[in-house]
């Protein structure tokens, strides 16, 4: 049996680069806000001292146990990192708090006191240890621990990734759909199994019969739409599509807006085993209809609570006149209006953004 690779570099990486987004707001807002109060800092302060925790406690990717395994994947860096520690073993150095009843606290200790007194556990010893501390005293002591810690972790982040660059995602390939259910759980069942990657939703297998019954209560406005969503994806995921067919498809008003819908095309490829909702759901004026578009469909199944995905789109469509009838406007995200125009740009960037809500009676054909 093969060892486990150990990504804790990776997930140090990982972790970093969102605590590097908490970093750079409040740097952003300090340059900002013309009025930058010492509130505003010491809020800053002590949120960034609460997310740095994880990196003096022992684990996976603090800070000594970090520096360490850097050094024996990059050798030619190990003196490097070999300096940070030495700088993080160091910050408890050359500091010491000495209440009025006698106890002497390091920096860290103080450090523990705060957290363990007033954000992460309730203990009333560090409280009454806090209780005889000065506020100004106890300000200095983050303001040193922040600007420390920080610094080592934000140099050794900074020479990882150097050395690693993008190639420190430890994110695995989905084998199915990350689902939020929103409805009664009570009154339902994970039944899908058609389609396995769906099969974390709350529903069931289709069968023929519902099939029929669902075509059969669609309007005939209904299954206009869908078969017209269907040629559209057709013709736009052929590898020679017709550029005058897709043309058609599309809002008329829009249409230099796709360009030669390579673009389009390519993104669309990216979908395995698209499918579409049989359920097309309008606006309040009726001028606009919505599709559900899914991927990775193997089989047919039928969802009848709402549920959230990022594993969806949605095909819009707008009717403005019965000259044009129904013609596609955008892939992406659900539009509650529209104008006569739409960017590329701002088509593929809803096309891309794709988090939308399922909602109810739902069957998906593939």
């Amino acid at each position: 049996m093969s060892e486990k690779k150990d990504d804790s570099l990776e997930l140090f990486m990982q972790v970093t680069r969102e605590y590097k987004r908490f970093v750079d707001y409040f740097a952003g807002i300090k340059d900002r806000v013309e009025n930058y109060t010492r509130e505003d800092e010491y809020i800053s302060l002590n949120t960034r001292l609460m997310l740095l925790r994880k990196y003096s406690s022992s684990g996976d990717i603090d800070l000594k146990s970090i520096t360490k395994k850097a050094g024996r994947r990059f050798p030619e860096h190990k003196k490097e990192f070999n300096t940070i520690c030495d700088i993080y073993n160091s910050i408890d150095a050359d500091y010491e708090s000495i209440l009025p009843d006698g106890t002497a606290h390091g920096l860290n200790e103080v450090i523990k006191d705060v957290m363990y007194s007033r954000y992460l556990h309730f203990d009333r010893e560090k409280i009454g240890y806090i209780n005889q501390s000065e506020d100004e005293l106890i300000y200095d002591a983050i303001q040193r621990y922040v600007a420390s810690l920080e610094r080592c972790v934000m140099d050794i982040y900074g020479l990882l990734f150097s050395c690693m660059g993008e190639k420190d995602q430890v994110k695995e390939e989905k084998k199915r759909s990350h689902i939020i259910f929103l409805g009664d759980k009570s009154s339902a069942t994970q039944s899908v199994t058609a389609s396995p990657y769906w099969s974390n939703v709350y529903g069931r297998d289709a069968t023929i019969e519902d099939r029929k019954r669902i075509i059969n209560e669609n309007s005939e406005e209904d299954n206009h739409i869908l078969l017209f969503c269907i040629g559209f994806l057709d013709e736009l995921r052929k590898k020679e599509f017709s550029q005058s067919r897709l043309q058609w498809f599309v809002f008329p008003p829009t249409r230099k807006d796709w360009g030669d819908f390579s673009a389009a095309h390519i993104e669309l490829l990216k979908f395995d085993k698209i499918g579409l909702s049989s359920k097309v759901r309008y606006n309040d004026k009726h001028d606009m209809a919505y599709v559900l578009l899914f991927k990775n469909i193997d089989g047919e199944f039928i969802i009848d609570q709402r549920h959230l995905s990022t594993d969806i789109s949605v095909i819009t469509l707008v009717k403005e006149n019965e000259r044009y009838g129904w013609r596609i406007y955008c892939l992406g995200e659900k539009l509650d209006f529209y104008k006569e125009t739409l960017s590329l740009f701002d088509s593929l960037k809803r096309f891309i953004k794709i988090s939308r809500e399922t909602a109810i009676n739902h069957i998906h054909i593939s």
